[in-house]
Order: C-alpha cells, then sequence, then structure tokens
C-alpha cells in the first residue's frame, strides 16, 4: 500500500505558483524541514502533492514539517 505524497501547505501555495514551472507544469524546489534536513529534488506537482525524485528519491516527511523553501531554476 502506497502512501499518498505530502501536499504543499496553504502559507506556501501563494509564493509558489508565482514560480516558473517546468515543461510539464511542474515546480522543481527544495525543502527545508524542521528537524534541519534539507530534501531535494522535489517537484511540485500542479495538483500540490510534493514527489521527491533523484537524490530525494522516497523521502518521508509530512508537509507540517516545512519550514522554508527554495525554488530550483535550471
Amino acid at each position: 500500500m502506497t502512501q499518498d505524497p505530502p501536499r504543499l501547505p496553504d502559507w506556501l501555495a501563494a509564493e509558489v505558483a508565482a514560480w516558473p514551472e517546468d515543461a510539464f507544469g511542474v515546480h522543481q524546489a527544495r525543502l527545508l524541514l524542521r528537524d534541519g534536513s534539507v530534501i531535494a529534488p522535489v517537484a511540485i506537482l500542479p495538483s500540490g502533492d510534493i514527489v521527491g525524485w533523484g537524490s530525494a528519491g522516497e523521502a518521508d516527511f509530512d508537509a507540517e514539517d516545512i519550514v522554508a523553501i527554495e525554488r530550483i531554476d535550471e
């Protein structure tokens, strides 16, 4: 059974909506969590779901743990 991915908290949604999207309508970012760990890279899907990819892989965190977010421009 797979767990649903964390969803972008409301307090970040407006900021992320202003960021440029990639060709798939996805926002690329890195996250700073409450425990000091950084999860990167992550894709923020149009639905607001946050999915780790690449070295972030299957990172296990809750949306409430996010304290900061940074846009990745590549």
